[in-house]
């Protein structure tokens, strides 16, 4: 019998090609893993710099606002700050000023109108209470169906007072603040004694000098209340530094911060001021120069002086979440700028390093007083 010869793979070869195809596959494992895992990471980077970001348009979002609501600080009287000085008892910190920040606590307060895009309109009824008017400033008369007056449908809301979804208990509470437009770039500030919201009635002190304001229809009057950012370990002893927001409500804006410490190098948060070093005298000389100064650290309440100074520095830092064991800076320990790209979480740099992304800004503010910018 004559047997036909068929190719086939030898033993050997078989054997040769199971190894080979099991380093290959083991090797597109690792691969995978490896990929998986950078992945992860640059999410986590991508997800930091995103928080960072929003954090800090949050903040100078805040920061031009104040810029144009500096509250009533008594030495301003003799500008264009058109009310009486009010009684320090009003104070709920040192000053009246519209940005303070206590360096040590990290705790920055911004006072503003930050509860609508829009001022609102008052109706004088005598010199120390008012109501607050329609927007088509006609008097608000909560008794009848149609509260703005015709000839508008009842289905129309936009002209009510507080269509926007922001109440009048909410904005005009007791020992609030608001201003009033006196004239152009000329403001009183004053304090709620008392406020009915039934009919968007409220009394306030100081009385109105008949001589500044006009009484009448449509004085627009703008409620003051206080934003807070604080720098917080969260939960205490956790090593998790977040940056907190809080005016109607607390929320973090900013989360896995490097811890605050006293030097602008290595903190999480810091602020530079920029002020301006000229003379009040050349205030009213034309034409008039401004002096700015080199950039100063933040370390008491006269760097940020309403009537000097022009614009803020910030500065956010932040870590990722877990450390990249393939992420080694030698110099860690010895060089500060290393924090501003890497951050250890266990005591051993040479384990690998948290990666850091730092937000960095500056803020030029106008003072209403002087209407002057940078």
């Amino acid at each position: 019998m004559k047997f036909q010869r068929q190719n086939a793979f030898t033993l050997i070869e078989m054997m040769v090609s199971i190894v080979v195809g099991g380093i290959l596959l083991a090797s597109l494992v690792s691969m995978s893993g490896s990929v998986q895992r950078s992945f992860a990471r640059n999410k986590d980077v991508t997800s930091l710099q995103a928080n960072l970001r929003f954090s800090m348009l949050r903040l100078v979002s805040d920061l031009k606002r104040s810029a144009y609501m500096y509250t009533a600080n008594p030495e301003l009287a003799a500008l264009h700050y058109a009310g009486p000085p009010l009684d320090s008892s009003w104070r709920t910190s040192d000053t009246w000023n519209a940005i303070e920040y206590d360096p040590g606590s990290k705790h920055l307060t911004i006072r503003a109108n930050f509860s609508s895009s829009r001022d609102y309109y008052l109706e004088f009824r005598g010199i120390d209470q008012g109501r607050i008017m329609c927007r088509n400033k006609h008097s608000y008369n909560p008794e009848v169906a149609q509260p703005c007056g015709p000839p508008f449908p009842a289905s129309v809301t936009y002209l009510e007072p507080f269509a926007d979804g922001m109440p009048f208990e909410r904005l005009f509470q007791t020992k609030r603040m608001f201003r009033l437009l006196v004239k152009e770039s000329s403001y009183s500030y004053h304090r709620i004694t008392w406020a009915s919201p039934d009919k968007l009635e409220f009394g306030f002190e100081p009385a109105i000098d008949r001589h500044k304001h006009q009484l009448g229809n449509g004085n627009w009057v703008s409620p003051i209340s206080d934003v807070q950012y604080h720098v917080i370990e969260k939960p205490v002893s956790s090593g998790r530094w977040v940056l907190e927001r809080t005016a109607l409500n607390t929320s973090e804006v900013a989360e896995f911060l490097l811890p605050p410490t006293d030097n602008a190098d290595t903190s999480g948060f810091w602020l530079r001021a920029y002020n301006d070093t000229s003379h009040l005298a050349k205030y009213d000389s034309k034409p008039w120069t401004p002096e700015i100064s080199a950039p100063k650290d933040v370390l008491s309440a006269a760097d940020i002086d309403p009537l000097h100074l022009r614009a803020l520095e910030i500065t956010i830092r932040g870590r990722a979440e877990t450390e990249d064991p393939d992420f080694v800076i030698p110099e860690y320990d010895t060089d500060p700028a290393a924090l501003d790209y890497g951050f250890d979480l266990d005591g051993n740099p040479d384990n690998g390093l948290a990666r850091v992304r730092v937000e960095r800004t500056v803020v030029q503010l106008k003072n209403m007083a002087m209407s002057l910018t940078l």
